[in-house]
């Protein structure tokens, strides 16, 4: 995957991996992982909750057609 970055956030992640000691790949590849593992919650949640919006829609389109 080849993925263009601002300038300032290249500097960053050169620094980064300079000062930890790991290639700046491996940096790369372990902020995403712990960020995509952080916000699973959240989607969890927000597939949970269109679930539900679904349901209810469903039911009150059911409700209406029985009046």
């Amino acid at each position: 995957m080849k993925t263009l970055w601002p300038k300032t956030l290249n500097s960053q992640v050169k620094f980064a991996s300079q000062k930890l000691g790991v290639k700046e790949d491996d940096l790369l590849k372990n902020a995403l992982t712990f960020y995509l593992s952080s916000i699973a919650p959240y989607l969890e949640l927000k597939t949970e909750l269109q679930a539900w919006d679904k349901l209810s829609d469903e039911a009150l389109v059911k409700f209406e057609q029985s009046l």
